[in-house]
This record gives C-alpha cells, structure tokens and sequence, in this order.
C-alpha cells in the first residue's frame, strides 16, 4: 500500500511499520555493515578451524532447559549477530565505567529500633555475621634491651631483643578483601596476620591509616568466598538500643557479647592519651583487650560502630566510633592517604552567660579565640569573638562539633559560614585550605 507525500518521497507500510525512502537506505546500509564485519569474523575464525557450529543433537527431556532461546553462531571474541550491545559498539557507544563499592548497606526500611529483643535473634546475627569478623595479629619491631648485657639471662627470661606481638580485630566490608580494624591495634607493624573463621590465614596490606580517628584498613587475597559485614548508620542509633559485639578478647575468637547503647556523642575520650576527632557511641556490651577494631553491631544486622577504647577504672563501659565517620574516610583510606582540610583557628565554649552576655536567642555554636595570620579564616573575614553558628550547612549546637566538620571539607571548596557578631547573625564564604604539616 503506497500513497504519495507532498515533498515527493514515497512511504511503504512494511509489517505494520511505517518506514521512509531515507530509512530503508539507512537501514540497508547498516544491515550490510554488520553482515560484511560478522562474514569477516567467521571466515577469519574458519580458517583457523575453531568454529562452534549449533548443536544439533535432541536435548534430554531430563535435563533442566534453562533457556528456550535458539543457539546461535557463537565466534570467538564476537557476540551473536543482532545483539544490542554490538550493534551499540559499533557506533561509538561505551558504557559508562562504574568504581566498584567499597562497602554495602542493606535495604532495610522496615528496621525497628522498638521491637523486642528474643534469643534468636542474636542467635541468627551471631551465625550470620562471625564469619566477617576476622582476627589480626601483628609483628612490631624489636625494643631495645637496656639490662646490662654482661649478665647472664634469667632461666625463665624471654629471649633478648625478640619482636613483640599485638592482637585485634577487624570484619571485612567488600568482596575485595577490605578490612576495617583501629589504627592503634596495626600502629608500627612491620608485618600483618590476618585469620578467618574457617582458621585459614592470610598475609595483608595496610591501604591506609588514619591516627586522627583512630582507623585503619587493610587488604587481603583470599582464596575463598567472603562474609561481607554490612555498614549501617550510627546517626539513626537511639540510646538504649540493643547492640552486640563480636570480637577476640585476650585471643578468645569469635567472642559474642551483647548490651545497649549507653550514650552518644562522647567526645572527651582520648585512648592512649593521643588527640584525635572523637564522637564515641558508649556501650555496656562486654569489650575487653583484643576486642579493639571489631564490630558493633545493631539488632538489623548493620555495623553502627567500631569497638576502639574501654574505661579500665569501670565495668560495662567501653566506646566505639560512629560508623558514620568511618565512611567519610574510607574513599580516602584506600587511596592510602588522607587529606585534611583547615580553617585557622582556635575556639572555646559558648557558655549560657556568654550567650546572654552577646545577646544570642541561644547558647550554642564555638566561640572563636584566635585566628591564624593568612589562614582560611583570616582571609574569609572571621575576627576574634566571633561565634561560629553554622559550618557547611550543618548547625554547630557544641564547640567540639567544628573541628571535624571542618576537616572533612574537600580542599578548595567554598563553604558558607554563619556566625554572629555584633548582635546580628552574619553571612561569609571561605574557601577550604590543606592542614599544614605543622
């Protein structure tokens, strides 16, 4: 069936389709494209005698068929004629190169902080998750004995000038053998050890570390298939929720203990009396020496924090890091490096007579002390007595919120500031500087 168009072309109805003269040319010349590249193929492959003709043979009835699709001629390094792909391919298509995860989250809408805790459920948690949870041992360098080397060693000494050993934990978080532990447990390791469930071990790589937040992660080649502990978030955690832990305290592997959250946003706590960006989640769940760089876990299944310090004056109190803060580090952390932003200056407390005292509606943010000559601050126009309201959209409700918040701005980013000053609030930009090496 034909009818005539007014610019002269022609159209036919072909199979319910309607094509154009222009179309059946195109089309043509794509067909015989493919065809010319497919007979190229199969005449190149021909000669070398390695074609797989399709199988001819009757299938057996007692064979599961998986597929009803004809088989077609399949070439080596060649796809079958008519796939989308290929024909893609052809016209310069290519798909877009996704980076692989370094961790996963489960979908898990229907997570219930309120519902009651029963025995299988840490049960079922316990058998699901302890094959993620991975024990380390480390090799730290030899210390140097100070006795007196002219005296003969006592029968039950240890031998003289031998490496010292350390223990911890640590739960794999990718299929690519990644495994997040506390930088403490690997700090000055010369070599490191690391043991599954099944006892079989491995030699692995410090990716990165991070003494600021008390984190490190390491890899491993493994030869088997791995239990990957799912990331959850430690911000929609609420106080007096179950939680447990799994661990290796004092070499006793795979050590379930179970409590609640105690507290959050612990932030005066400095194990091993080293400075660093501290928010613990405060748990009564049994952790003990060797738990450090293990999970804490939520009754979902999610990791919600990393087992890292224990008040040794006390019972049933110990502290983990917010896993929240682990991730913002963890793309960085297997770059090997990571880079802190900075802004110049020194901060302190808003008191509720300070707040009064400037006139603010209410006692909150991080009152500026000092500014750094030539630093972000400083070229942004912060000035001393300043009150910091909010940071890159976050509000500041207490002063030792900033410091973090500040240091894991991208460097070179300009971020809004809002501050008050002079009885008003007041609006800057600052552009985010690298922390200087001293």
């Amino acid at each position: 069936m034909r009818r005539r168009e007014s610019d002269g072309g022609e159209t036919t109805r072909l199979g319910g389709a309607r094509t154009g003269r222009k179309g059946r040319r195109l089309a043509a010349l794509v067909a015989c494209c493919l065809l010319a590249l497919t007979t190229a193929d199969a005449l190149a492959v021909a000669k070398r005698g390695d074609v797989t003709l399709p199988d001819t043979r009757k299938p057996d009835p007692r064979k599961k068929r998986l597929s009803t699709r004809p088989k077609l001629l399949r070439l080596p390094g060649l796809r079958p004629f008519g796939d989308k792909k290929l024909f893609l391919r052809l016209f310069g298509y290519r798909p877009k190169r996704t980076t692989p995860k370094l961790w996963i989250e489960r979908k898990n809408d229907k997570r219930n902080p309120f519902a009651p805790l029963t025995q299988d459920t840490i049960v079922e948690l316990s058998r699901r998750l302890s094959p993620a949870v991975v024990n380390i041992t480390v090799t730290r360098p030899q210390v140097p004995d100070e006795t007196n080397d002219d005296a003969p060693p006592a029968p039950d000494d240890p031998p003289r000038n031998t490496p010292r050993r350390g223990l911890g934990t640590g739960f794999i978080i990718n299929r690519y053998g990644m495994i997040l532990t506390n930088y403490h447990v690997i700090e000055d390791a010369t070599s490191v050890v690391v043991r599954l469930a099944d006892n079989s071990r491995y030699p692995a790589k410090i990716l990165g570390s991070d003494p600021k937040t008390d984190v490190a992660l390491l890899q491993i080649q493994p030869s088997v298939k791995l239990t990957i502990a799912p990331l959850g978030s430690s911000k929609e955690l609420l106080i007096g929720e179950w939680v447990m832990s799994i661990g290796n305290p004092f070499g006793l592997s795979h050590t379930v203990t179970a409590g609640i959250v105690s507290a959050k946003g612990r932030r005066r706590i400095q194990p091993g009396k080293r400075p660093i960006f501290s928010n613990f989640i405060q748990t009564d769940a049994s952790i003990n020496p060797g738990n450090s760089g293990g999970p804490l876990i939520n009754m979902s299944g999610e990791v919600i924090g990393i087992n890292t310090a224990i008040n040794r004056a006390a019972q049933g109190i110990g502290f983990a890091i917010p896993i929240d803060m682990v991730k913002k580090l963890l793309p960085q952390l297997a770059r090997g490096r990571v880079d802190r932003s900075w802004i110049g200056i020194k901060i302190a407390e808003v008191t509720r007579d300070l707040a009064k005292q400037l006139k603010m509606p209410r006692h909150r943010g991080a009152l500026v002390t000092a500014v750094v000559e030539g630093g972000p601050a400083a070229k942004a126009g912060i000035r001393k007595g300043d009150v910091i309201l909010t940071f890159a959209g976050e509000a500041i409700i207490r002063h030792l919120e900033l410091p973090w918040l500040a240091s894991i701005q991208k460097i070179g980013r300009t971020i809004e500031v809002r501050l008050w000053r002079n009885g008003r609030e007041q609006r800057l930009h600052m552009v985010m500087g690298p922390t200087p090496k001293k």
